[in-house]
């Protein structure tokens, strides 16, 4: 159903990621690294041959890095630690979530 296509599905995990970057100073090249990880993690659990490729790496990522380069300077907003970049990780596709579970 095309509704629930990946798509639709990433939609939410952007809501995640404002969450985020409302929350912690990112900065893009922070950015990158934990949502490319998430892009190759997801699309290699569709199909094996996917973690080959940098493709998913740089396709995920780049939806969330230009919006956090447009981001203002100065804004009140805390510096991330460690355990926040792990959040990074969890974050956007815990917010997708609601939105799988009603593809029955």
């Amino acid at each position: 159903m095309i509704v629930f296509s990946s798509v639709v599905v990433i939609v939410p995990e952007f809501v995640g990621w404002v969450f985020l970057l409302r929350r912690y100073d990112f900065s893009p090249n922070e950015v990158f690294l934990p949502y490319g990880l998430l892009g190759t993690t997801i699309e290699s659990a569709l199909t094996s041959y996917a973690v080959l490729g940098s493709f998913w790496f740089f396709a995920y990522e780049l939806t969330v890095y230009l919006p956090a380069y447009a981001l203002p300077a100065g804004r009140p907003a805390r510096t991330p630690m460690r355990r926040h970049y792990v959040l990074a990780y969890f974050v956007p596709p815990a917010s997708a979530l609601p939105v799988v579970s009603l593809d029955t």
